[in-house]
Parts: structure tokens; sequence; C-alpha cells
């Protein structure tokens, strides 16, 4: 017999301390300046996101409503790292006003960043947060081809072969 789908209970089950000594021995392998982040699609759960953040983790998001879990976590906003390939105008926003660092994923995107900026005088000099560009560097696929992000044809990042000329510009023109 099926269970209703709405009609059954979930447990999760996570080890904290492989966790922290997990984070630990990635942040031992890396100089102190880089910022390492956790998926938050990987376990949502305010009470493991908190741990992370308290390991000096960040938490990479990819919905509002990830966001929006990392910040009731309590992790900085500068450490979280909003990364998804399909943001939102009021999306956008809603990073850039509470300090959420911003992963830009195409051209489109970059040109709603800078109107939001211009929009809404956002100081970016004042800000912790940093707003990036996403570079797809076209180099072909891994082991793994379904899960490859470096293809000529992902739908991740601005593609370098194809957006060189845009790219150097954005780099070299906006001063975030």
């Amino acid at each position: 017999k099926f269970q209703e789908p709405d009609n059954f209970s979930v447990m999760m089950m996570l080890d904290l301390d492989y966790l922290d000594q997990t984070i630990d021995n990635l942040k031992q392998s890396f100089p102190s300046h880089f910022l390492h982040t956790f998926a938050c699609k990987a376990s949502p759960v305010r009470s493991t996101l908190q741990q992370v953040g308290r390991n000096g983790m960040g938490i990479e998001c990819a919905s509002r409503g990830e966001l929006l879990q990392a910040l009731e976590s309590g992790v900085p906003p500068e450490t979280i790292v909003f990364d998804s390939p399909a943001k939102t105008y009021s999306e956008i926003a809603l990073a850039l006003e509470k300090g959420i660092s911003l992963n830009v994923d195409n051209l489109q995107e970059l040109e709603r960043v800078k109107d939001i900026i211009e929009k809404t005088e956002y100081d970016y000099s004042s800000k912790k947060n940093q707003i990036g560009l996403r570079i797809n560097p076209q180099i072909g696929s891994g082991a793994l081809k379904g899960f490859s992000t470096g293809t000529a044809t992902s739908k991740f990042g601005i593609a370098i072969n194809d957006y060189e000329t845009e790219i150097v510009d954005a780099l070299t023109s906006l001063p975030w």
C-alpha cells in the first residue's frame, strides 16, 4: 500500500563532530583569506547552517528561500553568497539590501544589478559583501558530463569565449 506524499515523517541525522572536523580540514588546506561556502540546498536546516557559520564558513544560496533561511541562521550576511543562474530583480535587490555577496551569472543579470545599484544609491564602499562575475571558462566537461558547469553550452556563468569584451569591460569599468 502506498502512502500519500504528505502523510509521512522525515528524520535527518548529521554527525556535527564530523562536520566540524571536515570544515577544519578544509580551512587548514587554504590561506585564511579564502571564503568557503556550504551549499544551503545540501542541508537547509537552521541548526546545520548555524554550525557551519560558527565554524567560519559561509552559505551558498540559490533561491530566495535559501537566502532567508541563511539570514535567519545568524550567519554574517557578507558570508552568504547568492549564486543562482536565474535571479529575479527583487531577489538581487534583497541580497544587496541585506549585504549578501552576489555572483552575477549572466550579462542580463549584470544590467539588473547595475540598475538596482543606480536606483537605490547602493553604497558599495561601505559594504562588506562582494559582487563578482561568474565566468564560464568553456574548457570542457569533467568526468561526469551531466554535472559539468564549464562546457561551451553551460547555463552557468558568462561564457568567456563568447563575451570576453563584455567581461573585461565590466571588470575594468565597474567600481564594485
